[in-house]
């Protein structure tokens, strides 16, 4: 788990609510920034729908 989530879960209950989507949403992230590219493409990218259930979380 992500060093940011395990320090505001116990303070946050958004973030309890969500800690499970975040981390995924944190795989994800790893997965785009630290991954090699095949090409000039990334490995993983992600879906519409993925996006737009962080923005609804995020407001």
């Amino acid at each position: 788990m992500g060093e940011i989530l395990a320090a505001t879960r116990g303070r946050d209950a958004l973030v309890r609510r969500y800690e499970p989507v975040l981390a995924a949403f944190r795989e994800l992230r790893n997965a785009i920034v630290h991954y090699p590219y095949r090409g000039d493409v990334p490995i993983a990218t992600p879906r519409p729908d993925t996006v737009d259930r962080l923005r609804r979380i995020h407001h």
